[in-house]
């Protein structure tokens, strides 16, 4: 893979991508992650899907619009796929809604306070089945240079940890004759449930992996990329990778054979969201950069905001990423590329990037 240098982009339904395209290659950028393709915060795709309904009723498919787009100024773009997050499958199906330990569901006025926050749990065989056909659909169906897998976790928060939906303590009981609910903490039990829940999440990126490659059996190979959840990290020690298992039940080392990057959300100085807090110093990216590349054995892309900060420190954040060994970097804007990421932070950015593209292009 080449130096990715990336962003995450959160369209609307009348995006210029010939306009974004312009703006994003001035900018150094070779790489777009493009939210709502798989899935908004409504369950509503940008693409129409034969699987999930459509953002748009006149049949208008943004992904093909912005594939067309990017293609001319070679820039690879990347489906973004939500995998817990889904109002829409949340409505349909309560029961597959993510259950914490003290019977509180993870949704709006439940577990969450942000609205719209709908996290199912991601052990739901029927849900699996469904993220795994619309991975084969949309690898089968478009170009698009690999997927980008978020929300594939667990949801954790402080009051206690997930699921405990009927779903997973029936089948923990069954293969462990142990419930989950009556386990204690640092007990071998407790960690036979942790090892339970990973494997949970290793299975649907597994599955997903093998729906890809069936489905795109010839022509260039879609990459698959997963977001991973270093929240309500405490220091920038080694440690907080094994906070990342027990916490959202993403095992760095078994997911690793079946990714091909992971993207860690680093986003050190995030307090506006009160379900996910993060206040660290930037120096904190990457240092948590080294740990995760360190565990996974696979290439890293640095997830780093460009909101809250200053310009210069936008910049910084991208360049001590790649200090702790990054292979890429997402710009993560939190909403539009303009509203959270002006002009002072993009002349900051475009320093950073045109130095990789200089240093890979004497590579």
């Amino acid at each position: 893979m080449s130096i990715v240098r990336g962003v995450f982009y959160c369209p609307w339904r009348y995006t210029d991508y010939n306009e974004l395209a312009d703006y994003l290659s001035d900018k150094y950028v070779n790489t777009v992650s493009l939210q709502r393709v798989g899935n908004g915060w409504n369950g509503h795709f940008y693409y129409p899907s034969e699987i999930a309904p459509h953002a748009f009723g006149d049949g208008y498919d943004a992904l093909d619009d912005a594939l067309r787009a990017f293609d001319r100024h070679g820039i690879d773009l990347r489906a973004h796929l939500v995998v817990g997050n889904d109002a829409y499958v949340a409505a349909q199906h309560p029961d597959w809604l993510a259950v914490r330990r003290d019977a509180v569901v993870a949704r709006p006025a439940g577990a969450f306070r942000e609205p719209g926050y709908h996290h199912l749990c991601c052990a739901q065989p029927a849900y699996q089945d469904r993220l795994v056909d619309i991975a084969r659909e949309i690898v089968g169906r478009y170009p698009v240079a690999g997927i980008d897998l978020d929300y594939v976790r667990f949801p954790w928060t402080p009051e206690g940890d997930f699921c405990y939906c009927d779903h997973c303590r029936s089948a923990f009981q069954r293969e462990h004759a142990l419930d989950a609910l009556t386990i204690e903490r640092g007990t071998p039990e407790w960690e036979a449930w942790l090892g339970w829940r990973a494997d949970q999440v290793t299975t649907l990126v597994r599955r997903i992996r093998q729906a890809m490659d069936e489905a795109r059996s010839q022509g260039p190979r879609a990459t698959l990329m997963l977001y991973i959840a270093p929240w309500w990290s405490e220091t920038s020690e080694r440690q907080e990778v094994a906070k990342i298992r027990e916490r959202f039940g993403q095992d760095l080392v078994a997911l690793a054979p079946y990714s091909d990057a992971y993207a860690p959300m680093l986003y050190h100085h995030y307090t506006q969201d009160p379900s996910f807090v993060t206040a660290q110093n930037v120096n904190w990216v990457g240092a948590l950069t080294r740990w995760i590349a360190e565990a996974g054995k696979i290439p890293v892309w640095s997830t780093t905001q460009v909101f809250d900060i200053s310009p210069l420190e936008a910049r910084v954040a991208v360049e001590v990423a790649f200090n702790g060994g990054a292979s890429g970097s997402l710009l993560f804007p939190y909403g539009s590329i303009g509203s959270t990421c002006g002009d002072e932070t993009w002349l900051e950015i475009k320093k950073a990037y045109r130095r990789l593209a200089e240093v890979e292009a004497r590579a």
